[in-house]
């Protein structure tokens, strides 16, 4: 038996599944640009979703699949689910354009376009963190920061934390906001990165991946780069890295720092996003499909 999640609609076989249970829920990202950051939110699946997440328990088999929403409703449910690119946060989307030389990118040929609205707040976020100038090209910081592989907020926060207490605590500190950390970690950063350094399961010895990729790019950078000074790397610095990350030039980037400020909100709201999944299909009546 499978509980269908997005991951059902991936070309996956599961060998003997029979039954698929189907909440009829999806998670999709969604950007809140009042806020300046992006979360999953909990919407209806799409009936092509439906149908696909159905077809888990035939792959061997005949099997049966049990939808958690009335029969009636299934007609109204959307026929597609809405391409990411409409809600999406699109500010590395528009770094990568900005440095390929089509800021507005309107010379690819995408199969949905980007919406004006959020290829504007991209740019306004840019700006604000000196990835691009003011006719939206890439600037020199730009270009550095879309090498790192990171959103643009934290690529910032990690060239700029190098110099104030050095590589190492800075990739720390960002590798540990690029992914959220387990549960079991708690909601206090600090208490999170001690322990990723110390620990052993496997969202730890992802950390510390990333830690040497980050660090290894920022140093590769800097003996390229003669002159720029590098900062100390004694203990204590993460502490300082969430601070600087979260205060420096606040006027100009109150985009840029909200995704380190508000780490702990995203959490909580993806944890009530969950409850409210949960309550949605108790009061859901079965039906096989």
């Amino acid at each position: 038996m499978v509980l269908a999640t997005s991951v059902a609609e991936s070309s996956l076989t599961v060998p003997g599944v029979r039954i698929v249970v189907d909440c009829g829920l999806a998670r999709e990202p969604r950007m809140d640009h009042a806020r300046g950051l992006s979360a999953l939110t909990t919407v209806r699946a799409s009936r092509a979703a439906a149908r696909q997440r159905a077809g888990r328990a035939g792959r061997e088999a005949p099997g049966v699949v049990y939808r958690c929403w009335p029969e009636a409703e299934d007609a109204r449910l959307p026929r597609f689910p809405s391409p990411e690119i409409a809600g999406a946060d699109l500010t590395a989307f528009a770094l990568k354009t900005a440095c390929w030389g089509d800021p507005d990118a309107s010379g690819l040929a995408l199969l949905d376009p980007p919406p004006a609205g959020a290829m504007a707040a991209a740019r306004e976020t840019l700006t604000a963190i000196g990835a691009v100038d003011a006719a939206g090209r890439a600037t020199e910081r730009g270009t550095r920061m879309a090498r790192l592989g990171l959103h643009p907020r934290l690529a910032r926060a990690l060239i700029d934390g190098a110099k104030e207490v050095g590589a190492r605590r800075a990739a720390e500190v960002v590798a540990l906001l690029s992914e959220e950390p387990p549960r079991e970690y708690g909601d206090d950063l600090a208490a999170a990165w001690r322990t990723a350094r110390h620990g052993g399961d496997p969202y730890a010895t992802r950390w510390r991946q990333e830690v040497r990729r980050l660090e290894h790019a920022l140093t590769t950078e800097a003996s390229a780069r003669p002159g720029r000074a590098r900062g100390g790397d004694g203990p204590g610095r993460a502490r300082m890295v969430l601070r600087w990350a979260t205060a420096r030039h606040t006027a100009e980037t109150v985009r840029g720092t909200a995704a380190i400020r508000t780490a702990v909100m995203v959490r909580r709201t993806a944890m009530a996003s969950r409850h409210t999944a949960v309550a949605a299909r108790t009061a859901m009546t079965p039906w096989r499909g």
